[in-house]
């Protein structure tokens, strides 16, 4: 295939893989796919057909029409994201105009550089693995098309058209054309002599030029690599694009009861988490689905149709406070948990959460909200990206969470009894009038469960269960088929209990809650995720929206709490938190079997590189350089060079040469067994190895050899040339000195026969030294010959010069003529 078509490939290939990037970071596919068929079609008809091309006026009017476009899109968004795609939609169509168009080195270097502006728009757009997987594919074909591009271009302007006529020695209209040029019309040109496009490109062979693009794209690479994590980081700033606020859908600070249609559940990330013992160091396994705390929800309102849960003022002098240590003689689990940026300044984790020495400071608890925060500037941190911290929690026994939460309030002042009655107060209103059915069934459940009015754990229990486990109630997001079921007139707790008993999690958990204050049992709504993503590979769970959850809180004062549970890690002197969770567990419809295991191994093997790339890549800050490169290489280089040269070392080694003691008959026999089977290998792979590299040097040595005797010519020719006076200059090549030497011979009649003997002989040369090629040994006695016919002509023009300096030794040589 010719070299152009070649080239042409390349950069339409180029075009292509540019224009996927942007796709993949404006998430459509739709300017891709005019990229592919702009791409294919103008390649073949374009370039290699030539059936179809724009001409310049043409083309000229396409771009004005796409800039006049595009332009009037940016204006229009008033997004920076949306401004950002229509200018990478302007570059798409651009190179679009180009591709149709007939090629030169200009058109070239335009869909080059558009190519190039494209991977930086779609930087800005996103950062995904995908994304730096392309990047690493678009690497190596813009290599290629670079080096298609630079031996294009130069062949070209060194090369001539088999079409075009080439003259040595000849004479042009009459007049003699002095060696070296080019005749064209009436106008001379000087050439390289010899050498055509096709020649050049027929030179090239397809394995070398593979396996140079391969070495430069690898040494690249690595040299990328080692730079990007090597080169200090001066800022905090992450390349994670800001959130949305669709990132916040699936958790909110306020339940509202109105759905009538499907709802959807979205699977953007929300956190990564991942336990660890705090003792040992070493990852802990949880058993089932923990739940992750975000805020909790006690006043409950309606307005004639909607039913929402939000929040009332408790806490009227003191809004946060610091979050307090871990109990003594317990051991706690460590929580790391990496937030991705959201818009509010909540933050999840498994509850009760401790400070570690770790923990950030500005993280707090939030006493009118009653759920952890930070103190950061909302807008700082999205621009910052994730935000991570890390907690201890005394909520795992054996591996299970502890269905009891202590109290945070721990009654240290006489504000807190008072607090802690009004909490209760509010924690315990009900509209019995509204709830009528409601009341009624609560009021069965406990009956039929035979409890005792003061069990308040077992009557918990008993209602989670009528909710959970009877079979009476149904889950579901898709409201449109129980909208006929359902009366508008009620509150929606009422009517999901007594007419259509279906919803989602915030219904059934609304419900419990009001059957328990109906018992007399403060209880309140906890808006937080269950549950998430488990990676087995990299040992976290991968938090999204789909696993936002709604549960129950029913107190228990510090006597009512089972002896089963009560230990000084779950009760306070204000009681205690039960976990209620009411909400039927879905039936799974698509039951793991081993092709599905490995299937999803693979998914988290994915998943887990994905994670890599984002940790270690993406989010790479100024702190966890630090953090993951320095202050490891830091440590492991102070320890090496403590164990090398530190006085305890070298002391416990002087004791031991002076004591007799540093040597070992055990350490000594196995040294001396490991030195005898290395010498036994040695003496084994000794006579091969040296049988192989003499081979290879024995076919080294004759190319070698002969190729000092071929170029030896070329030597003999420069020592004959400099005895007459004739130098080359210094920045001129071989070729430019044969042909100013040639044009000089034609100038006197003797050796106007001997005229292309100069450049046949440089020709000769530039064969073996570049071309790699090898002569017989006729050509080499042609070559040979020829030196010796141009000194016998040299030794004529000097006796006709009458034998004196001449011309040829007053450096003319160095001048061109």
């Amino acid at each position: 295939m010719p070299l152009e078509h070649l080239l042409q490939i390349n950069v339409a290939t180029l075009v292509v893989l540019g224009s996927l990037l942007l796709g993949m970071g404006q998430g459509n596919t739709v300017v891709p796919l005019l990229a592919v068929a702009s791409a294919g079609i103008s390649v073949v008809f374009t370039d290699i057909l030539c059936w179809f091309r724009l001409n310049t006026m043409l083309a000229n009017v396409a771009g004005v029409g796409v800039v006049v476009v595009c332009l009037a899109d940016f204006f229009e968004y008033r997004h920076k994201e949306e401004q950002l795609i229509a200018v990478a939609n302007l570059l798409v169509y651009l190179q679009m105009v180009l591709l149709f168009q007939k090629k030169n080195n200009r058109l070239y270097g335009h869909l080059l550089v558009l190519s190039l502006l494209q991977v930086v728009v779609a930087s800005a757009l996103g950062l995904d693995l995908q994304f730096g997987l392309m990047l690493i594919l678009y690497m190596f074909t813009a290599l290629s098309a670079l080096c298609f591009f630079f031996f294009h271009r130069e062949m070209a302007r060194y090369g001539t058209a088999t079409s075009e006529r080439r003259v040595c020695s000849s004479e042009t209209n009459g007049a003699q054309a002095p060696f070296g040029t080019l005749v064209v019309g009436n106008q001379q040109r000087t050439m390289q002599t010899g050498v055509t496009y096709e020649n050049l490109t027929s030179a090239m062979t397809m394995r070398s030029l593979v396996n140079c693009i391969l070495t430069m794209g690898l040494s690249t690479l690595v040299m990328a690599v080692g730079l990007f994590f090597a080169i200090p980081r001066l800022s905090t700033s992450q390349w994670s694009s800001q959130g949305s606020d669709s990132q916040v859908l699936g958790f909110s600070q306020e339940v509202t009861l109105d759905e009538v249609g499907q709802l959807t559940q979205s699977p953007v990330r929300v956190m990564r988490i991942s336990f660890f013992d705090q003792q040992a160091g070493r990852p802990y396994m949880i058993a089932g689905e923990p739940y992750f705390r975000g805020t909790a929800l006690w006043h409950y309102s309606h307005d004639g149709r909607k039913g929402r849960w939000g929040q009332s003022n408790l806490q009227p002098w003191q809004e946060s406070v610091a979050l307090r240590w871990p109990p003594n003689g317990v051991k706690p689990v460590r929580q790391e948990i990496v937030l991705e940026p959201r818009r509010d300044k909540s933050l999840f984790a498994v509850y009760p959460s401790y400070r570690t020495t770790e923990t950030p400071p500005d993280i707090r608890y939030d006493l009118k909200q009653r759920q952890l925060i930070h103190q950061h500037n909302n807008e700082d941190l999205m621009r910052r990206g994730q935000f991570r911290y890390k907690l201890l929690t005394t909520a795992f026994i054996s591996g299970w969470q502890d269905p009891i939460v202590p109290h945070s309030n721990r009654q240290e002042h006489a504000d807190d009894i008072q607090l802690l009655e009004r909490e209760l107060r509010a924690l315990l209103a009900v509209d019995l009038a509204r709830f009528p059915k409601l009341k009624q069934l609560a009021d069965e459940i406990v009956h039929s469960a035979e409890t005792q009015n003061s069990d308040r754990f077992a009557t918990a229990r008993s209602l989670e269960a009528h909710f959970r486990n009877s079979g009476l109630y149904e889950y579901t997001l898709d409201f449109s088929t129980a909208q006929e079921h359902r009366d508008s007139d009620l509150d929606p707790i009422e009517d999901f209990v007594a007419n259509h008993r279906s919803g989602h999690c915030e219904y059934f958990a609304s419900a419990l809650v009001m059957m328990l204050r109906c018992q007399g049992i403060p209880a309140r709504l906890v808006v937080g995720y269950l549950g998430g993503d488990y990676n087995a590979i990299g040992r976290y769970y991968q938090i999204r929206q789909e696993h936002a959850h709604v549960w129950v809180e029913a107190y228990l004062e510090p006597d009512q709490v089972p002896q089963a549970y009560a230990n000084a890690n779950t009760v306070s002197r204000s009681g205690a938190w039960l976990r209620l969770d009411p909400t039927p567990p879905g039936d799974d419809p698509f039951p793991v079997t081993a092709d599905q295991g490995f299937l999803i191994r693979i998914g988290q093997w994915a998943e887990y590189t994905q994670f890599l790339w984002s940790e270690y890549i993406v989010e790479l800050n100024s702190e966890r350089q630090y953090k993951s490169i320095y202050r490891p290489l830091v440590e492991r280089t102070e320890q090496t060079l403590h164990m090398l040269f530190g006085r305890d070392t070298w002391g416990r080694l002087f004791d031991a040469i002076r004591t007799g003691r540093w040597f070992n008959w055990r350490a000594g026999l196995t040294t001396s067994a490991v030195l005898l089977v290395l010498a036994g290998i040695y003496r084994l792979v000794r006579d091969p190895l040296q049988q192989v590299f003499d081979v290879f040097r024995s076919r080294r040595r004759p190319v070698s050899a002969g190729r000092r005797i071929r170029v030896g010519f070329y030597s003999r020719l420069e020592s004959l040339l400099a005895r007459h006076g004739m130098r080359r200059a210094t920045g001129q090549t071989p070729r430019e000195f044969a042909v100013e030497i040639g044009g000089q011979l034609a100038d006197h009649p003797a050796g106007q026969g001997t005229a292309s003997l100069p450049c046949r002989l440089v020709d000769i040369f530039y064969r073996i030294r570049f071309g790699g090629q090898t002569l017989d040994a006729e050509e080499v006695h042609e070559a040979n010959r020829a030196v010796a016919e141009l000194e016998r002509a040299l030794s004529g023009i000097d006796e006709h010069g009458g034998g004196t300096v001449g011309p040829w030794n007053r450096g003319t040589a160095g001048r061109k003529r």
